[in-house]
């Protein structure tokens, strides 16, 4: 739910906040629940747009590698498995 807000209308809603201190208010103004309200300030209080922003695209990018690393877990452990039923001979033995 929090990631369908924009950096911007994050900031205007706890901008919000601290200037009417009423958290119905602020739900009310701008129709979310109390519950996302408080997931917002949880998350994100004390933050310029700037570091808002950041943070933001850091997620995507774990998000993003975390993928890649799944994926490229997933080809290692079929390829170990395949190589270990592939009989290569005696000349591609360890001793």
């Amino acid at each position: 739910m929090i990631d369908q807000f924009s950096d911007v209308k994050i900031l205007a809603i706890l901008k919000e906040y601290e200037n009417c201190k009423e958290v119905d208010t602020v739900c009310d103004k701008f129709g979310i629940h109390k519950s996302t309200f408080y997931q917002l300030k949880k998350k994100f209080s004390g933050l310029d747009l700037n570091r808002l922003s950041k943070m933001r695209k850091l997620a995507q990018e774990n998000t993003r590698l975390t993928k890649i690393l799944r994926d490229l877990t997933a080809d290692y452990s079929i390829l170990k498995e395949l190589v270990s039923k592939k009989d290569f001979g005696p000349a591609f033995k360890r001793s």
